[in-house]
């Protein structure tokens, strides 16, 4: 692991993440920076009133910034420990219900993301991901106890999606052959020492194999599957993260939600070709009312075919 830092030292973007409770210095500059970004009407209401200005005076350690080398505030970002049984009828209802419940019900075992705020001179970095990447290492604390590679992988990705931005501002299409070789070289390195963490458990004479525990059945999926967790460096094309993906589906449940179903295969064909046309063009940059109008017409836009690389 020693050599871990200084390899991914080559790739650092300069900033960090640090809770309220570390620096209350901090809470009043950041407030400064992103009291315009929300709409007024947010900033009010009875919860709102009674609970918010609670999080950082009772919950410091889940509230934190991102800061830069020069102490400049990159995002604000609110998160609670809440109760939830798992289950989808157990859920708070949106953010007034999670911050009620978070200070008024005991037994709380996860961590609610609320809101990411980014500076308006400083959005469109991809910094709330970044952010968002941070509320999830808190949750996750108490499970990576003992597994420090869990976090150097954390900061590895973050920072290639940062370098990924970078470059894409810079109207570059890849990642250089040097970004891209001292970028697997850390993920090599970080997989080798999560495997000298997580030795094989010795045999127990019982039919089967060990139950191994979930920080390793993840380091094997990290290990086999290389290509795709650092496909998105390769090609620009792949989104960091699956919120894209995620997206399109929920519209499929919302629609489910709204009419209860469909009442034939053939109807539920139709809509589904129509989100899907919608959908791609939408990606590819196109105006939704002009690819209607194409597809009324008889002229409709399709996508440009990929030639298949050697």
């Amino acid at each position: 692991m020693s050599d871990i830092p200084q390899i991914c030292a080559i790739i650092t973007i300069d900033r960090k993440a640090v809770i309220d409770a570390e620096r209350p210095d901090l809470t009043k500059r950041a407030w400064a920076l992103t009291s315009d970004v929300l709409p007024e009407y947010n900033l009010h209401g009875d919860v709102s009133n009674q609970y918010w200005s609670r999080l950082t005076e009772e919950r410091p350690d889940f509230q934190f910034r991102l800061i830069d080398e020069n102490d400049e505030v990159l995002t604000k970002a609110r998160s609670l420990s809440v109760r939830w049984d798992e289950s989808l009828q157990d859920l708070p209802a949106g953010v007034d219900g999670a911050i009620v419940r978070g200070f008024d019900e005991d037994g709380a075992n996860v961590l609610c993301a609320m809101l990411v705020t980014v500076p308006r001179k400083l959005q469109g970095r991809g910094l709330s991901t970044v952010a968002v990447q941070g509320m999830r290492e808190l949750d996750g604390a108490e499970e990576t106890v003992g597994q420090p590679w869990a976090s150097d992988m954390i900061t590895l990705l973050s920072e290639t999606w940062q370098l990924v931005l970078a470059a894409e501002a810079e109207g570059r299409s890849a990642l250089s052959d040097d970004e891209l070789e001292r970028i697997r070289t850390a993920y090599w390195a970080i997989i080798a020492a999560g495997f000298a963490t997580n030795l094989p458990a010795p045999p127990t004479g019982q039919r089967g194999r060990p139950k191994r525990s979930k920080a390793a059945n993840l380091l094997s999926r990290l290990d086999a599957y290389e290509d795709d967790v650092l496909r998105f460096a390769r090609d620009f094309r792949v989104g960091f993260d699956n919120n894209l993906a995620e997206r399109d589906i929920r519209i499929m449940k919302v629609q489910q939600k709204v009419s209860g179903g469909f009442r034939s295969f053939e109807s539920a064909e139709a809509w589904l070709a129509i989100r899907s046309y919608l959908s791609t063009a939408a990606k590819n940059g196109l105006n939704l009312f002009d690819a209607l109008q194409r597809l009324c017409v008889g002229d409709p836009w399709m996508p440009a075919t990929l030639v298949a690389g050697p």
